[in-house]
């Protein structure tokens, strides 16, 4: 996406310098046809003036006759070097050192040059002999040619200017697609760049089953990172089915993780899955055989965390002890100490030497311990699986 930026913006300047190209090279030829519009119409007025001095039969004293004849002279000789320098600018034109301008400012010295010297000719002419009717005629078609010279030049500046504006409007509206091109790419480019609204942590979305990686393709709208809230964190548990029916919204919930050994974090449930997911048995369920089958059906269950903590970070494994019910003063012992005798539940209590049955109380249990209400105090051993 860099590449095609720094190409399109190389287009657009290459695409600047062709305009100025295009408006230098028109200007050019507007300004020669308006040069050759001011030679043609000084070439007409010369003309012109000496059709209407050979009408009017303009007679010369004899004094005159030695400063015409010097007329001529000196017309001659600014004619000859009109030309030599004429063919010296286009010498030095072709070898690239003088420009179109200056070659054709020298082609109107020499046209004015002869001019003055075919018209010191007629003057000198005129003087001595006198102007014919064929002469005259001659003047007329040249008065008429000068006009037909200007009208020309009249059309090419016309022609010269429409050129120039086609063709710097046509270059103009190729630089506006170029640009807008440009503005797109770049438009693309800053799009590439992500920024956060708000301080936090970057965790990366799954790609194809795996983390996001540097060199990667994607597409378009797929996530590819997430920022998490860290003062709104949760934590999903996978509670067994067997004790789905005792988890409500709303109760007390105890986090643990092994980022923040010995730390309790306080939380609350907000809530409880309603389709079961088979996962695997873990090593400890296969021990105990608690479980017959390779799987385990269990539920989803959220719970906010209440206490703000650095430690607790997204992606890290907790644990979560859920308040399911509340009882005060009961003591706490293995299932696998309880042993079922009738309607009566039994514990062995070790007396020092041996173990005694004793019939106790059991207000609650869940798949690893139950809570005697009555029939065992605090501090009293007892034996339980293979003891």
């Amino acid at each position: 996406m860099q590449d095609q930026v720094i190409q399109e913006r190389c287009n657009l300047e290459v695409e600047q310098a062709t305009l100025i190209q295009r408006e230098v090279y028109g200007t050019r030829r507007v300004n020669a046809a308006k040069k050759r519009i001011e030679r043609s119409q000084a070439l007409l007025e010369v003309a012109k003036s000496e059709l209407t001095n050979a009408k009017a039969g303009l007679t010369i004293e004899d004094s005159s006759k030695i400063t015409a004849s010097s007329d001529v002279k000196a017309t001659q000789v600014t004619a000859t070097e009109s030309a030599r320098k004429l063919s010296v600018v286009k010498e030095l034109r072709d070898l690239g050192v003088e420009k179109d301008v200056e070659v054709e400012r020298q082609q109107t010295q020499k046209e004015l040059a002869a001019v003055g010297h075919q018209r010191a000719g007629i003057v000198y002419k005129d003087v001595m002999d006198g102007l014919t009717p064929e002469e005259i005629q001659q003047l007329e078609l040249q008065v008429d040619l000068a006009e037909h010279r200007v009208r020309a030049a009249q059309k090419d500046l016309t022609a010269a200017e429409r050129s120039r504006k086609i063709s710097v409007d046509s270059q103009q509206r190729q630089i506006s697609r170029v640009r807008s091109t440009l503005n797109r790419a770049e438009r693309e480019l800053a799009a590439t760049t992500i920024r956060a609204p708000a301080d936090g942590i970057v965790c990366y979305k799954s790609l194809f089953g795996r983390k996001v990686m540097v060199g990667q393709w994607s597409f378009r709208s797929r996530p590819m990172v997430s920022l998490p809230l860290l003062d709104q964190m949760k934590l999903v548990l996978l509670v067994d089915e067997a004790d789905i029916a005792k988890v409500r919204k709303e109760q007390a919930a105890s986090i643990s993780s092994a980022s923040a050994p010995g730390a309790a974090f306080r939380g609350h449930v907000v809530r409880v899955g309603s389709l079961v997911k088979d996962v695997e048995q873990d090593l400890e369920d296969f021990q105990r055989k608690r479980l017959p089958h390779s799987k385990r059906r269990v539920f989803e269950v959220e719970i906010a965390v209440d206490d703000k903590d650095d430690r607790l970070r997204p992606g890290l494994s907790a644990e979560a002890r859920i308040e399911v019910q509340r009882l005060d003063k009961v003591v706490l012992v293995p299932c696998n100490a309880l042993r079922q005798k009738g309607d009566e539940r039994l514990v062995l209590v070790w007396d020092g030497d041996k173990g005694q049955e004793r019939a106790v109380q059991v207000l609650a249990e869940n798949e690893y311990e139950a809570a005697i209400g009555r029939g065992l105090a605090a501090g009293e051993k007892v034996l339980f699986g293979g003891s």
